[in-house]
């Protein structure tokens, strides 16, 4: 018998794909089988994707994917897997999020870094039928787990949290993955996906400081890029024979120069707009602060700018639309 093994989370907050279950017979096996039927699926050459009724995400990722006969991996390549990983879950997780306010003109989910609590081993036989799990405790993915289990009781509470879940269409799964398999098949576009998704959970939660210094780092190699692209464009032959920019001045413009110089020299060259530029350079003067003073905070709307900044930059570039979702995650009154 070939078994299907997954990395697969939940979202914090459930859903079910196209349908709820049948809640008839919680707790019964039958019930069980439901909630873990497969109601959207995508086999991709760089992944394969099942999502359950109940809103649990299936993912292997192929070249991740450890053949049962090689050595198992010590520690460090182990830690180096799981982050391959996550990086694949919560850009995906963030697409999923835009999808659902692009396709449905309102937010649904609540955006948090999926991580390794949360995160977890998942079998399926070939026919798509469950084997077995790695169970969590400490998450809000150990009570959605327990939630579709056989043995569950079919108390109150469970009813609640199920009545209470909303649909989600598979068109906007579907809407999802379909950006998502840029993602997949560039790395580096991944990486950019997943530190934006980084940066939004933490200003969700207030942590405006860490949003700002990640969302910087976003922008500085976008910054980076442009300036880059903008000096191998113009390093022509000049009449003498000789390239415009020798390995000195070469190694002056790409390595010497700081980033509040690239940043002016953006701003005369037209490749960087009046508006775009005020902004990139207070953020620039925020992160400074925050790297070089102690005590140091920053403001919501620094974050706020900074991270549209970071957004706005990774959509030109890979010309993949995102609707982001900036809605803060803290509740009123303590």
């Amino acid at each position: 018998m070939n078994t299907q093994r997954f990395l697969a989370f939940y979202t914090p907050r459930a859903f079910w794909v196209d349908a709820p279950a049948n809640l008839e017979n919680i707790g019964s096996p039958a019930f069980a089988k439901s909630m873990g039927e497969i109601c959207y699926a995508c086999v991709f050459e760089k992944f394969t994707l099942k999502i359950a009724r109940d809103g649990l995400l299936m993912l292997s990722v192929g070249k991740l994917d450890r053949k049962e006969s090689t050595p198992l991996p010590n520690i460090d390549q182990t830690i180096k897997l799981w982050r391959n990983y996550l990086e694949h879950i919560n850009s995906l997780y963030l697409l999923l999020d835009s999808a659902t306010i692009r396709c449905s003109s309102a937010s649904f989910f609540n955006l948090n870094e999926i991580t390794l609590r949360d995160a977890f081993t998942i079998h399926l036989d070939e026919n798509d039928e469950f084997l077995g799990m790695q169970t969590l405790t400490g998450s809000f993915a150990g009570v959605l787990q327990h939630d579709r289990l056989p043995s569950q009781a079919n108390t109150p509470q469970l009813l609640n949290r199920l009545m209470l879940r909303s649909t989600l269409p598979s068109s906007v799964i579907h809407h999802a993955v379909t950006r998502y398999k840029r993602a997949a098949t560039e790395p580096e576009l991944l990486r950019l996906l997943n530190s934006l998704a980084k940066g939004l959970s933490e200003y969700k939660q207030g942590n405006y400081e860490t949003a700002v210094v990640l969302a910087w780092f976003l922008i500085e190699f976008h910054l980076n890029a442009i300036w880059e692209k903008f000096l191998e464009t113009e390093n022509k032959t000049m009449p003498d024979g000789v390239l415009r920019f020798g390995k000195d001045r070469e190694r002056y413009l790409t390595k010497e120069l700081t980033i509040s110089m690239i940043v002016q020299h953006l701003e005369f060259a037209g490749l960087l707009d009046w508006e775009t530029f005020r902004k990139v350079d207070a953020t620039r003067k925020v992160r400074n602060r925050l790297a070089h003073r102690m005590p140091a905070t920053a403001s919501r709307d620094e974050a706020s700018i900074a991270l549209h900044l970071a957004h706005e930059f990774i959509e030109n570039q890979s010309h993949i639309d995102i609707d982001l979702n900036s809605s803060l995650s803290i509740m009123s009154g303590i």
